[in-house]
């Protein structure tokens, strides 16, 4: 178990070390993408289909990113402000592109034209595939003030990416000008909404613990976790959970009852249990990725001593049994006995 945490920690540190930095940079480079589509369908007279909504998901992400994931508390590097600063550079430059009308002159498309070759030059540069950003002479944009606008927002943005990139800059640290007892809050990471969880959550496990040692249920785990499972910070959210829980209890349990029916050999087993983790990753909703769950923790908890048909039946019978059980009991722990709904939330967090 030692062995097999430290492995995990290992590869996460070793692989993940520039996660952070790599996703904003993948955000910065996505949005140079679509700026550029924007600007092809401009060339070919077409109205730009763009609605201005993706690039501001995309500066939210990008910012989410940095002040979530920040490597101080409450200090934000000068590298990271200058990300965030191109990312709003490439949001307005975008806009402008946007206001253009078509059919374009002559001149505008030799000025979106130019704009395509400074972006390359930008998604060359944020990639690593060039160490320098050639730079923009004024000269190559004429005397409108169109034209001067689009100059002044790429010398921008220009600026920004060369001061995210500077070494000098990713040390120095920007300290938040919050009072001491917010400071001491945030650091902590305290939420009213954990707070609350958190209790609720430690009786009702606590108490359905002592249920489950003082009958001496055989397979009461699978109770409690379900309860840990379906039981959420806001009760709202608790009955949809609580019914993919189920939907997804259902499908692995008969999944599993097929698989490891028909294959009762441990090396067919443990490639069914591989291969529903495996495909896991390829679903983003909670009722598709716990039916794979489902069948790859069976395969090796449940199954691996019950061969044939019926004693599979009956293991999945009991199993929904406790899964049901464990549900009905959250529902009325989180929405009928201990209820906190986003409406008691947002008036606490007002007050």
């Amino acid at each position: 178990m030692v062995a097999g945490a430290f492995s995990i920690i290992a590869y996460q540190w070793i692989m993940g070390r520039k996660k952070i930095k790599n996703n904003a940079q993948d955000i910065l480079c996505d949005m140079i993408h679509h700026i550029k589509e924007q600007i092809q369908l401009t060339l070919s007279d077409d109205m730009p289909n763009d609605n201005l909504n993706h690039m501001h998901h995309k500066l939210h992400a990008l910012s989410k990113i940095i002040y979530d994931r920040r490597k101080k508390v409450l200090c934000v590097s000068d590298a990271s402000f200058s990300l965030i600063d191109a990312g709003r550079g490439l949001e307005h430059l975008n806009v402008l592109i946007q206001e253009l009308d078509t059919p374009l002159h002559d001149h505008e498309r030799l000025l979106l034209q130019q704009i395509d070759t400074q972006l390359s030059s930008f998604d060359a540069f944020i990639q690593g595939s060039i160490t320098e950003l050639p730079k923009l002479d004024v000269c190559d944009f004429d005397d409108d003030k169109k034209n001067h606008l689009f100059y002044h927002i790429l010398l921008y943005i220009r600026d920004r990416l060369l001061h995210m990139s500077d070494p000098g800059s990713q040390k120095h640290w920007q300290r938040s000008s919050l009072s001491l007892k917010n400071r001491l809050i945030t650091a902590c990471n305290f939420s009213s909404v954990r707070f609350v969880y958190t209790l609720r959550i430690a009786l009702v496990l606590s108490l359905a613990t002592l249920f489950v040692l003082w009958f001496s249920l055989p397979h009461g785990k699978w109770l409690l976790f379900t309860l840990a499972s379906v039981s959420l910070p806001y009760a709202d959210d608790v009955p949809v959970k609580m019914k993919k829980r189920i939907l997804a209890t259902l499908l692995g349990d008969l999944a599993s009852v097929l698989i490891y029916s028909l294959f009762a050999s441990p090396i067919s087993r443990m490639a069914a249990m591989m291969l529903s983790g495996y495909a896991s990753f390829y679903f983003h909703d909670y009722a598709a990725t716990f039916t794979c769950s489902t069948i790859g923790a069976l395969g090796g908890a449940v199954f691996m001593s019950a061969f044939g048909f019926q004693a599979n039946f009956d293991m999945f019978i009991i199993r929904l049994g406790y899964i049901l059980a464990g549900a009905i009991l959250a529902y009325i722990a989180n929405c009928i006995i201990f209820p906190y709904t986003r409406l008691q939330a947002t008036k606490a967090l007002w007050r």
